[in-house]
């Protein structure tokens, strides 16, 4: 941010964003008493003084944490929905030194705020809320579901901050004043939490992920793995706001995570499944977890195509022991399970069918582990809570680690006992966190999850890889 003085030294500041998840149906302020009780809404040509209300994101500048947090905007895009979405940041490094904007004498970097479109009517608003009783009065509340399409915005942050002004990339990635959506993709669509990536850490971000949920639950849940891609690309016009990494036809609630092989190789990770209100209970249908790689052409370039199931593992009924032979596969020790999956686009793994499990949020990777919790609802719609799992995979293979990282159970094998390393344990009863990772002075890591009973579980790891590089400590010798 550009702002003199000690409250932003080098122009630089904190922002946070507050958004109100399901919270804020469309509701008419009858602001004006004079009128009777009628309310004499607010038109687009600013007559009238009772306004209609809805849900939005509220960003505070909080750089100074002796100070109360300054408001820079409260903000409803058009279209927007409920703000159920979690933002996330684009960066870009000298972001107008192309000459597109007035300001690109400065070479100034660049921030957008980055998030999507929540639940919403066919006129892109929220649930409305009848004044009377106060309760909603439309379904989209009610299965939290979208009858539009989605939409996704990109706010110009360092506008907002330094020159109090509104500003966002439209669908031609020119920057205009207002505000407007950046892309909208698909019949029924909400977006969930995207996740923005620097692939090669030059302070220019490559690519931006999301997830997305469509349907309703008569005909089904749906949702595609998304992405808005930037390439390095300071000219925002360049960039390709409708691009699918994969289409598995359905819903994608968590954030994905990413990683990088000791082949160069990208890897975006997330699981499917949604769960709302009790509605979403009776989903007993077929949910996985998903490990790609982000394509490439023969040359190591991303060519940022679709990648299709056809050309990936089904890693669900692999076993793997501690001698490092594998059962299930092709493939029958480690190294040729590596092997085999180097020539894929990546693996996927059916959770337990007709159980309803499914991944509500973001998975953890480090030292060549992905941890991420699933959940099972009670089946009974009537009945509270349900079951968590946790579950920690070798991040190449989406198998457990031969190592036995949450341990192993005897079996007998063609007459021989052989140690299977076991994949994942049960959290017990509730409604588990995403995995929260810890690495100390110890060797590897410990994961810390919550649950929805308010019990917290520690789960310490052994990761495959090193989790940390250099030197790790020192000693002054005499």
């Amino acid at each position: 941010m550009t702002d003199a003085g000690c409250i932003h030294p080098g122009g630089w500041g904190t922002v946070m964003v507050i958004g109100m998840n399901l919270g804020g149906g469309s509701i008419i302020a009858d602001m004006d008493k004079t009128d009777g009780s009628t309310p004499d809404m607010v038109t687009s040509d600013g007559d009238g003084v009772d306004p209609t209300m809805k849900s939005a994101f509220m960003i505070f500048d909080i750089t100074n944490p002796e100070a109360a947090p300054k408001l820079l905007s409260e903000i409803t895009m058009p279209n927007m929905g409920f703000a159920t979405s979690y933002p996330t940041v684009i960066t870009m490094k000298d972001g107008d030194h192309d000459g597109i904007y007035e300001d690109s004498a400065s070479g100034e970097n660049k921030w957008y705020l980055a998030f999507g479109s929540g639940p919403a009517d066919s006129n892109g608003d929220p649930g409305t809320v009848n004044t009377a009783d106060g309760e909603y009065d439309d379904e989209i509340i009610t299965e939290v579901k979208s009858l539009q399409p989605g939409q996704f915005f990109l706010l110009d942050l360092v506008k907002l901050a330094s020159d109090n002004q509104l500003q966002t990339l439209d669908t031609s990635g020119n920057l205009a004043a207002g505000l407007t959506n950046y892309a909208a993709f698909d019949t029924n669509t909400f977006v969930s939490t995207p996740v923005s990536v620097d692939f090669d850490l030059d302070y220019n971000a490559d690519t931006l992920y999301f997830g997305t949920i469509n349907g309703d639950s008569g005909a089904g849940w749906g949702g595609k793995l998304r992405r808005i891609v930037i390439n390095d690309q300071n000219n925002s016009q360049l960039w390709d706001g409708d691009s699918v990494l994969l289409n598995p036809d359905k819903p994608i609630s968590a954030a994905p995570a990413v990683g990088k092989d000791n082949d160069g190789k990208n890897w975006v990770f997330f699981g499917t499944g949604r769960f709302f209100n009790s509605s979403d209970k009776i989903d007993t249908s077929q949910h996985r977890f998903y490990g790609l790689k982000e394509p490439v052409t023969n040359i190591g370039v991303k060519n940022w195509t679709e990648l299709a199931e056809i050309n990936l593992i089904d890693v669900t009924g692999f076993k793997v022991y501690s001698d490092q032979s594998v059962d299930g596969s092709s493939a029958s020790d480690w190294d040729s399970l590596l092997a085999d999956q180097s020539i894929k686009d990546g693996w996927f793994l059916d959770f337990t069918t007709g159980t309803g499990e499914r991944n509500l949020g973001q998975a953890a990777l480090i030292g060549g582990l992905l941890s991420f919790t699933t959940f099972i609802p009670k089946s009974d719609i009537c009945s509270a809570g349900g079951e968590s799992m946790f579950w920690a995979l070798y991040y190449e293979t989406g198998t457990a680690h031969h190592s036995g990282v949450l341990g192993t159970t005897a079996v007998t094998v063609g007459g021989n006992t052989k140690y299977l390393a076991i994949p994942n344990i049960s959290l017990g009863k509730g409604m588990a966190t995403p995995p929260n990772i810890h690495v100390g002075s110890q060797s590897g890591s410990s994961v810390f999850v919550q649950s929805s009973t308010s019990e917290i579980t520690r789960i310490d790891e052994e990761n495959p890889l090193n989790t940390k590089s250099g030197i790790q400590s020192w000693k002054l010798q005499d």
